[in-house]
């Protein structure tokens, strides 16, 4: 999907993000996409938006934590189950034993060389051994 995605990356419809810079910099991120969508933003509703998309209003927010699975059964109500999980660039690592995140790191790096143009974001090389 990155490889279809980043081939539209110019279209004037499609806005490129990447997780890792949008988590690095919430306030940037918003102001690039309310332009994108031409939207202006009063330092107010900036200041309102950045506090609705904090990771800790995310895991207290029903409409966003599906908590509603936990409700209805399909999870337990446990530590370990949470959909909203650290909000942390690279926290993916965690999920994984030790010895298999540099054999992921280099299955993505493969992934990656295979896409003509593809820019990788400064946010990516620090959390992964690609460099």
């Amino acid at each position: 999907m990155l490889k279809q995605a980043w081939e539209r990356r110019h279209h004037q419809k499609l806005l490129f993000l990447f997780y890792e810079e949008v988590n690095a910099d919430k306030k940037e991120a918003v102001l690039k996409i309310a332009d994108f969508i031409g939207k202006k933003l009063t330092e107010q509703e900036l200041e309102k938006l950045l506090n609705h998309i904090d990771i800790e209003n995310f895991r207290h927010n029903k409409s966003v934590n599906n908590d509603h699975f936990v409700d209805v059964g399909k999870y337990a109500k446990t530590e370990k189950y949470s959909f909203i999980r650290q909000g942390k660039n690279g926290s993916w690592k965690d999920l994984f034993p030790e010895n298999l995140v540099p054999e992921i790191d280099e299955w993505i790096k493969k992934e990656l060389s295979q896409i003509p143009d593809f820019e990788m974001p400064e946010s990516w090389k620090n959390i992964m051994e690609l460099k």
